[in-house]
């Protein structure tokens, strides 16, 4: 065995490493997080937030959904909040009015989870890449946290994930008009996916991007104009859901138990000061419980959030495909002002992703994996999609610190795949040409 050899024979035992170390990680960190909850079995220690709140974030909005002949305005006041845009309203509706509407839910989000698995599965068996190591990682993302916590919670956010999925999919196969379409259906339901609208601005797909721009406003019009009565009204009706919730999710406390299943910037401001408050002024945090946050807290998320968005653009501006996407997904985990462990399954395609560049550039000695890429990547992915409800309170800014090294390692670290970036390069040059 010559010198090339032994090198290439190197580099293939470091993704075998890689993958199984993320596999051990993620099933070690699920399976500890149980046992904890089962040797303290206190509301607290529950690794999908309340045992007692089942499928709540489908079931409490069937009073309103079911009934969406009364106008926007009963949609947006009281409780449960409602928050999204107006065609959200008729994807409850629809949910809502199946024989079986959690099970109807379950199937659509697991299916599309399982879909993806498959999917990736069936792709590596065809380049002969399958291995154990590679099964033993789609079962640990199988299991994995945020996929488990949206489909106990029935949340919205399942729903938005597939269908950014889907867009992500289209986007990377290039086909880029129809990835725009979806990533519109998603945009519609929830803003914040508009931000992998960058991805297409990255790839100089401009008439993609205003595409999406153009029916995802036509999407929501359409889906004002259908709750009632007329589109501005419609609109102001809506308008005390945003309100309620900016009041009651951003600029006040919540209870220190619901933090820990969110992981956004602003959400680990406000636990790191609920902590210092109960250490160091000996202040009650049950008792701060409902009151006004500091106007200060909304101005330094709104800074933090505008720097790392820069910082982020400017830094994957040039990168592969892979970084972009992991890049974009972090930003849609990352930026809104209060984020959810639901959002954490924004991570499961750059995840896979991740694997599929293991199994094809460094097992073939055209990449090296060193250590930068276990702490920046590996590490951070499988504690990422871990259930950390033995950590407490520290678990907000254990994700938080964990996303900001996933980010920087997107940035610092490129992750060229050979069919994904060469092709994306000359798919440019041709159009130019013709």
């Amino acid at each position: 065995m010559d010198h090339i050899q032994v090198q290439q024979r190197r580099r293939g035992f470091s993704d075998r490493f890689a993958i199984v170390a993320f596999a051990c990680v993620l099933l070690c960190l699920t399976g500890e997080s149980w046992a904890w909850y089962f040797h303290n079995p206190h509301l607290t220690n529950f690794p999908w937030m309340a045992p007692f709140d089942r499928w709540a974030d489908l079931w409490n909005y069937r009073e309103k959904m079911l009934h969406l002949e009364r106008g926007a305005a009963f949609v947006g006041r009281g409780s449960p909040v409602f928050n999204y845009l107006a065609p959200a309203a008729f994807v409850y509706h629809v949910l809502l009015r199946a024989p079986h509407p959690v099970a109807t839910f379950t199937v659509l989000v697991v299916g599309a989870f399982a879909l993806l698995l498959i999917a990736s599965g069936v792709l590596l068996v065809r380049r002969r890449l399958f291995r154990w190591e590679e099964m033993l990682a789609l079962l640990a993302l199988a299991a994995s946290y945020p996929m488990s916590f949206v489909v106990y919670r029935a949340n919205l956010e399942g729903i938005v994930w597939a269908v950014v999925t889907a867009a992500l999919c289209l986007f990377l196969s290039r086909r880029y008009m129809a990835a725009a379409i979806v990533l519109a259906m998603a945009m519609s339901i929830k803003p914040f996916p508009a931000i992998l609208l960058l991805l297409f601005l990255a790839r100089r797909q401009y008439r993609a991007a205003m595409l999406s721009v153009g029916v995802a406003v036509t999407l929501v019009l359409c889906g004002l104009a259908a709750l009632g009565p007329g589109v501005i009204r419609a609109y102001q009706g809506l308008q005390y859901g945003v309100l309620l919730y900016t009041h009651q999710y951003i600029k006040t406390f919540r209870w220190p138990y619901e933090q820990q299943y969110a992981h956004g910037i602003l959400d680990c401001i406000r636990v790191l000061y609920l902590r210092w408050a109960s250490t160091h002024a000996h202040i009650d945090p049950d008792k701060v419980i409902g009151t006004p946050t500091p106007v200060v807290f909304p101005l330094i998320y709104a800074v933090i959030a505008l720097v790392i968005g820069v910082v982020m653009v400017w830094g994957l501006r040039r990168k592969p495909a892979v970084n972009q996407v992991l890049g974009a997904s972090i930003g849609l985990t990352l930026l809104p002002p209060s984020s959810a462990d639901y959002t954490l399954c924004a991570l499961y395609l750059p995840v896979l992703l991740l694997g599929y560049f293991l199994v094809t550039e460094v097992r073939s000695g055209r990449a090296v994996w060193g250590v930068r890429h276990m702490l920046l990547f590996v590490v951070p992915c499988a504690v990422l999609l871990s259930p950390l409800n033995l950590l407490g309170f520290w678990t907000t800014p254990l994700r938080l610190f964990l996303l900001l090294a996933l980010a920087a390692g997107a940035i610092s670290l490129p992750l060229a795949i050979h069919a994904l970036d060469v092709s994306a390069q000359v798919a440019p040059a041709q159009h130019v040409s013709a």
